[in-house]
């Protein structure tokens, strides 16, 4: 068992308010009849989104790495379960629990480490 850091859920309400911000600085760029494209303000907070994804996105791939690697390393049979993660994620209760672990890159990571070490 392994416990999960949740890294998403950790950083949504800091990503909540950057996404508020973009849409008002949307709004505003388009009331004054600017072109998205030439907006400054709104291209900046833009890019502070997408930083804040890639981070979300960089913690969770570098968990599943160094986790998939351990787990691979110190045990010479390694058994996971196939689910169809499609079909967990339509349980609203448990769809943001199921895509913040990644459980599918991390099955991915488990195959490809398996063969490589052997």
């Amino acid at each position: 068992m392994v416990a999960n850091p949740r890294f998403y859920r950790k950083t949504k309400k800091k990503l909540a308010h950057a996404q508020r911000v973009l849409s008002r600085r949307q709004r505003r760029a388009k009331k004054e009849g600017r072109n998205l494209r030439t907006a400054k303000n709104y291209q900046k907070q833009r890019l502070s989104v997408a930083r804040l994804h890639d981070k979300i996105r960089r913690q969770r791939n570098d968990f599943l790495q160094v986790l998939s690697t351990a787990l691979i390393k110190n045990h010479d049979l390694v058994v996971a379960e196939e689910l169809r993660s499609k079909n967990l994620l339509k349980n609203h209760a448990l769809s943001q629990s199921i895509s913040d672990v990644g459980w599918r890159s991390f099955l991915n990571m488990l195959a490809y480490k398996a063969d490589l070490y052997g």
